[in-house]
């Protein structure tokens, strides 16, 4: 299942079960005061509610029925973040690249992914004078060389860029400003 689907379900059910509980403590935690909520311990069934906001949230919640919190966990990363890599150590291309994109940029920047674009789809953002590039396509090698280094039309003082290969050496990185990251072997694991 994709985890925008599963996002959504996990969702729905939240909100579901915080509209049939007693209190939204958790819920409140995260959003602030929710207004009068009826739980009725005789229409339900009594068990948890596992609930994960998506939106600027690194922390789960398992609430009661009465939507008491009885357990957190904290995360480095926001849920949805986290099957980027398979056990195997390759991408899971089934996400999407625009999912990779949003956690390469996490990852770096622990911020959302920007929207803007420019003249290089690759183009990530810029953060603290650096920009970023994924230059990456599905069943596809991609080479950091000087043909692909041309299409930059940022100005940084620094570059980071994510391929599966690279062909230039190490001085010419350095003298380019550019931090080479080999996909999928220097993409931070969650």
């Amino acid at each position: 299942m994709n985890t925008t689907v599963c996002s959504f379900l996990a969702g729905t059910v939240a909100l579901l079960t915080l509209g049939f509980s007693g209190g939204a403590a958790a819920y409140e935690i995260h959003d602030g005061p929710t207004g009068v909520i009826k739980y009725e311990s005789e229409k339900t069934f009594n068990g948890y509610t596992l609930f994960a906001p998506t939106y600027k949230c690194t922390t789960t919640y398992l609430m009661d029925m009465n939507g008491d919190v009885v357990h957190t966990w904290q995360s480095k990363y926001p849920p949805g973040l986290y099957a980027i890599l398979l056990p195997n150590g390759n991408l899971n291309e089934k996400v999407g690249t625009e999912k990779i994109r949003d956690y390469i940029w996490y990852t770096e920047t622990k911020k959302p992914l920007p929207d803007h674009k420019n003249s290089n789809s690759y183009f990530l953002g810029e953060n603290n004078s650096t920009a970023y590039y994924f230059f990456y396509e599905p069943q596809k090698v991609c080479v950091l060389n000087y043909d692909f280094v041309a299409t930059i039309p940022e100005k940084a003082e620094d570059y980071i860029i994510y391929a599966d290969r690279c062909t230039l050496s190490e001085q010419e990185l350095q003298q380019l400003g550019i931090t080479f990251k080999k996909i999928p072997r220097d993409i931070v694991r969650v």
